[in-house]
């Protein structure tokens, strides 16, 4: 009877979206891709309202599924509880049948199967398709990274003759499926050869001294985003302006105000003077290997710590993948807590790694569950540590342990992910 349910409510929902969006003018700038697609969401929202104010709506936190897609199109904020779904499906209707639309539409799609973005783009036809990487992510049903790679261009070949599908350069899958395309396209990255392309010039605990480039024009300019995988972002935000042809110079400077969302490489105080590098969130391979990229050569004279949980939607790759990430994080800090169900086989490879590379005093703790690990961690934590905390969403829920290390845990709710009803109901 739930998923019945699930099944109306959705059809309801798009049927709706379907009629609003029916005659409108508006151009839609759509976003998938394995990691960084929140931030880019964020990043293009950013870019568009500096030139177009109030007349750029862009789907909130999470909402790019296919619930979230359909209530984004009709203009709703963000997702109910349960039980405020009966106020959501009457407002809908109502929301259908307004006059009142945005310019320009900023969308993100999320994929955990075959047929995702084909369903999506039913509803919405991008003139703008963003795909921000490609990597090992929702495995169960796309089986591997080529069927990850084959789902998420559905959403490049849902562009008609005059659509613009902007890429990342770095990413090798990207590159190898628009060699030899036709389509109309510009591409971001720290490459040289990128047409958007970046250069980290300086790198502090205030934030990041960054380069963008656009053929013979170079702009400088200080952002508070320090990570190398979210500075994407701006790189693919930048990619929309010249896309769209907008000042290269107010495009830049929208960007200097782009703050990291909650749960994505934030830097928090914690208990003992240590730092916490907040990136609770969610987590994949991509995700959490470029995190403890940016520990690694984060300038810091404490201890480096790691508390990483399990990635969820792995399949056949998900002990490899646990052992991979394990492995890099025994090269990166002196501290590794593990949590959760492959916490006992991370904490062997990682082990396993620093005797190989000879590493001494590399100190490893794994916890069943998220609570568990709670309790403990105060006597884990030493002075003036800097912490990266890693977790899929589902079942972890690492924004509990963010809070368990704030030194100001009453500020939870405006700084930590998921502190919205839903969450908490």
């Amino acid at each position: 009877m739930k998923k019945r349910l699930i099944k109306f409510i959705e059809k309801y929902l798009y049927d709706l979206a379907q009629k609003r969006l029916r005659n409108k003018d508006t151009f839609i700038i759509a976003i998938t891709g394995s990691a960084g697609k929140t931030s880019t969401k964020e990043a293009v929202r950013v870019l568009l309202e500096s030139f177009f104010k109030d007349r750029v709506f862009s789907s909130h936190g999470n909402m790019n599924e296919s619930v979230g897609i359909p209530m984004a199109v009709l203009g709703f904020e963000s997702i109910p509880t349960k039980t405020g779904w009966p106020k959501v499906l009457f407002e809908a209707r109502k929301k259908a049948k307004t006059k009142n639309f945005p310019d320009y539409l900023v969308l993100e799609m999320g994929v955990e199967k075959p047929g995702d973005i084909n369903y999506f783009t039913g509803l919405v036809k991008p003139n703008i398709a963003i795909i921000t990487n490609i990597g090992p992510a929702h495995l169960e049903q796309l089986k591997n990274v080529d069927g990850v790679l084959k789902e998420k261009t559905e959403l490049f070949r849902s562009l008609n003759d005059e659509g613009i599908a902007i890429y990342n350069r770095d990413d090798k899958k990207l590159c190898e499926y628009l060699q030899d395309s036709k389509q109309r396209s510009v591409s971001f990255g720290f490459s040289k050869e990128a047409n958007v392309s970046g250069r980290i010039v300086r790198r502090d605990a205030d934030g990041t001294l960054f380069e963008v480039s656009y053929k013979d024009t170079k702009k400088q300019f200080k952002t508070k985003i320090i990570a190398d995988h979210l500075l994407y972002s701006i790189l693919a935000a930048m990619a929309v302006a010249v896309a769209m042809k907008l000042d290269f110079d107010k495009s830049i400077y929208a960007m200097r105000d782009l703050k990291s969302l909650p749960g994505r490489m934030n830097l928090i105080s914690g208990i003992k003077e240590s730092t916490i590098l907040d990136d609770s969130y969610n987590a994949n391979p991509i995700s959490t290997l470029a995190a403890l990229e940016t520990l690694k050569i984060f300038d810091h004279t404490g201890r480096k710590v790691a508390v990483i949980g399990n990635m969820n939607e792995l399949g056949i790759l998900e002990g490899k993948a646990h052992r991979v990430v394990a492995e890099a994080a025994a090269l990166v800090c002196k501290q590794l807590i593990f949590i959760g169900p492959n916490a006992k086989l991370m904490k062997e490879a990682a082990l396993k790694m620093a005797d190989k590379e000879r590493i001494k005093g590399l100190k490893v703790d794994i916890f069943d569950t998220t609570s568990r690990a709670v309790i403990s961690l105060d006597e884990l934590i030493q002075k003036n540590d800097i912490i990266l905390i890693k977790a899929s969403q589902n079942k972890m829920r690492f924004e509990k342990i963010v809070e368990a290390l704030m030194a100001k845990p009453e500020e939870a709710k405006d700084k930590l992910v998921r502190q919205g009803k839903r969450w908490h109901s």
